[in-house]
């Protein structure tokens, strides 16, 4: 069926990779061009550079073959051919549009290299910042530490992730969540436990996360469930299983807040970096960075939209 030859009708191939779309969409722009449609006027869109390419040399290699004097004259306008990513397409835009768009006329794509290499050069200056006691020092510096050698890699890991998702990650919000102060109180009181465990109050103070992690033996199995049994050293608990159910629920509820508590955190370490990375791109004349997200909407080099 030829019917995508048609420039009259507006036509949509949907089909699995390696069916021939590429060949069919050429063949349609060169349909354009025989119908007297000027090069210039022909756009067409793809989403990786590797496709553009492809669908240049797949229109170039049938018009070689097939007809050499409208190979020729497409030769002599090779500049006006507009075979492009949605990326460069808009870039072109930009620039010829400049003023209206309050853009540098001569910004330049920042490619991934050298965004991650910007980007480890601000999130060192932030480190070193704080290293000197500087703005956001105590904060920083326990997110480093709560993870122990590996602070600094956790750290960095986490803040490269979010770096990468961008600008998905800015939209991210930390729910509300805290502990079920009912069941702090009923457990402080509980007949036995601070008999039976020493410093048991200071389990539910504030900033004693660590020590009630360290005390999670005492109530949960290594499968992180309930205890059933109860250890000689707490036989004056009373009612040690019920006891055990409700610090196991105590203990999941600080851990959520915790980690709420940490996600906080990373998410401020981030936004400094990102204010201070904008700040230096903005600095740089004009640098726009690609995010990968624009680009990778699909591997499939045959997802190629002609329009006349």
């Amino acid at each position: 069926m030829d019917n995508y030859l048609d420039v009259n009708k507006s036509v949509v191939i949907s089909s699995p990779a390696g069916s021939g779309k590429t060949e069919k969409l050429a063949r349609r722009y060169i349909a354009l061009l025989e119908s007297g449609v000027e090069v210039e006027r022909i756009l067409a869109i793809t989403f990786t550079e590797r496709a553009s390419a492809e669908m240049k040399q797949r229109i170039l290699k049938i018009l070689k073959e097939e007809d050499s004097a409208l190979f020729r004259l497409l030769l002599e306008k090779m500049s006006l051919m507009r075979v492009s990513t949605i990326h460069s397409f808009c870039g072109t835009l930009l620039r010829r549009f400049s003023f209206e768009a309050a853009t540098a006329p001569n910004y330049r794509i920042e490619d991934e290299i050298d965004a991650l290499i910007n980007w480890e050069a601000v999130l060192y200056e932030i480190i070193m910042e704080a290293g000197k006691g500087g703005d956001s020092h105590e904060m920083l510096l326990q997110t480093l530490g709560e993870k122990g050698f590996r602070g600094l890699e956790h750290l960095k890991t986490a803040i490269n992730k979010l770096f990468a998702k961008r600008p998905s990650s800015l939209e991210a919000e930390i729910p509300a969540h805290s502990a079920d102060i009912s069941l702090e109180d009923e457990l402080i009181k509980w007949p036995g436990a601070g008999e039976s465990i020493e410093n048991y109050i200071s389990l539910f103070k504030n900033d004693a996360f660590n020590k009630l992690v360290s005390a999670e033996k005492l109530f949960l199995t290594d499968s992180r469930m309930p205890r059933k049994r109860t250890p000689s050293s707490l036989k004056n608990i009373r009612n040690y299983q019920d006891w055990a159910i409700k610090m196991s629920l105590y203990w999941r509820e600080r851990n959520i807040e915790e980690h709420m508590k940490r996600g906080e955190r990373i998410m401020a370490v981030f936004s400094k970096c990102l204010a201070r990375y904008s700040d230096h791109r903005q600095a740089d004349r004009g640098v726009a960075v690609r995010h990968r997200r624009q680009e990778g909407r699909g591997d499939n080099p045959d997802n190629i939209p002609c329009r006349r």
